[in-house]
């Protein structure tokens, strides 16, 4: 049999009390791969285009490889994390890029395209290079939401160039 991603419910009803015995190798293979999967990841080395962000919201789409994935699907043409399972979600999305010194630009994780409370917001310096440090926790309700990442300028007209980055989640229960 093929062993399969199970959500915290159906665990721990399959490994109750195991009182009627009951609790089978394929379960218990089950719950390993339940802990074990459940990640996506995309990643960008030495990024050279750049991207015009605005004072509105726009999906970060400099992500130029797919990583790594087990229940968390990259979708490169998207630029989205789906995900398998309804769950909690560990997303770590640390970001350098340049920019034009003196300007703010902000990264923001999103959950269905619904801005969540995880954020990083900085200054271009003189030498137009930053690092957004973003980290944060998303509550997915159910198999097939999207996570993604936005980016957002204090001026219209900002050219961002993601330089190095990886956008990672990791159902963590």
């Amino acid at each position: 049999m093929v062993d399969t991603q199970r959500d915290t419910v159906t665990l721990l009803s399959l490994l109750a009390d195991n009182t009627s015995r009951e609790i089978s190798p394929q379960d218990l293979r089950d719950a390993l791969v339940s802990v074990l999967g459940g990640f996506g990841a995309f990643s960008l080395k030495d990024g050279a285009t750049p991207q015009t962000f605005s004072t509105s919201p726009t999906k970060f789409t400099g992500w130029s490889a797919i990583s790594a994935s087990n229940g968390a699907a990259p979708n490169i043409l998207t630029k989205e994390l789906t995900v398998a399972l309804a769950g909690w979600y560990l997303v770590f999305a640390p970001l350098t890029c340049s920019g034009p010194a003196g300007r703010t630009f902000e990264a923001r994780i999103r959950l269905n395209d619904v801005e969540t409370n995880f954020g990083h917001r900085g200054t271009f310096p003189a030498s137009g290079t930053l690092t957004l440090p973003l980290i944060g926790l998303v509550i997915a309700g159910a198999a097939n939401d999207r996570i993604s990442v936005y980016g957002e300028a204090d001026q219209a007209s900002t050219d961002v160039v993601g330089i190095d980055g990886l956008f990672a989640a990791k159902r963590i229960g």
